[in-house]
């Protein structure tokens, strides 16, 4: 067993007591596969937490279902980031022709298919599901048009640059334009209350590119701290969602522990 120590920012973190599962250091990133006693087996890049058995279920569900429920169409969807393959997962619930993940580290998909299959399922399996293993700075322009794009990102930090540059308004411009009329992209942005600055500076980044933006979050107890998410569309008012559309998409397709309509009305 081994003390994990999680520092949140300069006055803020906690630890962890764990046994250690798979430690793989990869061209980009340390990985590794811890099991603890509170979230039972967790994933961690560069010794931070990215997610746990325990409550991977709420990110992944609150990044997908509050967007893909407003959806006319499902014929493309773009994952950029997300190799553990749980976004993935809920995306291929719904009728999605194909489901793009662009993960620059194939080690990650490597590492969740070894140490989470009670909890992916047959996701890699599903023919539907295309994975592009490489740089997503080099993925765009794209010739297809996505119904949605999720950027499940880890966290940009100075002395990391493997997702800081995926956080700026060239990346996002280009996301806009592989975006159909009625898409929606939705970004992980971390917490505003830990992180204020890198918040502000997404969020206005996004309210120039988009016409609508929608910010929204929830509690994840693997990570200490509230994580937020800002949805963004052209046609799409996410504030002011269409309702009857949500209920049928949400009644006929998704499989939600945690996310409900309530909740999405709650949030707006």
């Amino acid at each position: 067993m081994k003390k994990y120590e999680f520092k949140l920012n300069e006055n803020v973190g906690f630890y962890w007591i764990a046994e250690s599962l798979d430690v793989r250091n990869t061209k980009y990133q340390k990985i590794e596969i811890i099991n603890t006693k509170q979230f039972g087996k967790a994933m961690l890049l560069d010794n931070n937490v990215m997610f746990t058995e325990f409550d991977e279920h709420v990110y992944h569900e609150y990044i997908v279902y509050p967007n893909v429920n407003q959806l006319e169409n499902f014929n493309n969807a773009l994952i950029i980031g997300g190799g553990d393959g749980l976004c993935a997962k809920r995306l291929l619930e719904y009728p999605f022709k194909k489901v793009v993940q662009v993960e620059i580290d194939k080690e990650v998909i490597e590492l969740s298919k070894k140490h989470f299959l009670n909890k992916l399922e047959n996701t890699f399996n599903d023919k539907r599901l295309v994975l592009e293993e490489q740089d997503a700075l080099k993925y765009f322009p794209c010739k297809e048009k996505y119904n949605f794009i999720a950027l499940d990102l880890t966290d940009p930090q100075e002395d990391n640059q493997l997702s800081n540059n995926l956080f700026s308004d060239n990346f996002y411009n280009d996301c806009k334009k592989a975006l159909d009329n009625n898409g929606i992209l939705v970004v992980q942005v971390g917490c505003p209350y830990l992180f204020p600055k890198h918040f502000s500076k997404q969020k206005n980044i996004l309210e120039k590119l988009f016409n609508y933006t929608w910010i929204y979050g929830t509690y994840m107890h693997c990570y200490g701290m509230h994580q937020y998410f800002i949805s963004c569309s052209n046609i799409i008012n996410n504030q002011k969602p269409n309702w009857e559309l949500i209920m049928k998409n949400f009644n006929q397709y998704n499989k939600a522990k945690v996310y409900n309509l309530e909740l999405h009305k709650k949030s707006l």
